[in-house]
């Protein structure tokens, strides 16, 4: 099983190496860095643990296909998939609301815990439980936090001197959940 010295070297690096890059660029790459991160400690649960990333979901109307939906990294165990999972590299009031739209319509192809897996923290709790409130029938297993302190723009942590590792028990909250599974 992958361990928080792992982790934090893989999230280290990742950061380090955007800081000459453009903001676009540097959100998309961030992105990649905690999906592939919520990967890399998935599988490392065993050979049964399996993901696909950017996995698709037909949503359908009355009988026709509407639209192909899906967050960032479904989980599987056994080939069965266990989780769904939307990673961002912070996480403010119209990420959480977009993740929940997503997580509406993918629950009407399946019910199994979805759950947001973010960096930063830039939502404040009562905005929070508001909108996880107004969609308590989605199996939403809550937002995981890898980092300590709240995101701020003027300090962005791909920056050395700003540089936040994540957190042990963070992550442990993390791993224990995908245990749970």
């Amino acid at each position: 099983m992958i361990n928080i010295v792992e982790v934090n070297k893989i999230h280290k690096d990742g950061h380090f190496a955007l800081a000459n890059k453009s903001g676009g660029e540097i959100r998309g790459a961030r992105g990649l860095l905690v999906e592939n991160l919520v990967a890399d400690c998935w599988e490392s649960l065993g050979p049964e643990y399996k993901v696909v990333s950017q996995g698709k979901h037909p949503i359908t109307f009355k009988g026709n296909k509407l639209m192909e939906i899906g967050c960032d990294v479904d989980c599987y165990k056994n080939e069965e998939l266990v989780c769904i999972v939307e990673c961002k590299s912070y996480l403010d009031k119209p990420y959480l609301e977009r993740a929940m739209t997503d997580f509406g319509y993918l629950n009407e192809v399946t019910k199994v815990p979805k759950i947001v897996v973010t960096l930063e923290n830039a939502i404040n709790k009562n905005t929070y439980e508001f909108i996880v409130h107004r969609n308590q029938d989605i199996n939403f297993k809550g937002m995981y936090i890898l980092c300590l302190g709240k995101r701020s723009a003027e300090k962005p942590i791909y920056i050395q001197k700003y540089f936040k590792y994540i957190d042990e028990r963070l992550f442990n909250k993390l791993m224990n959940f995908f245990k749970r599974l």
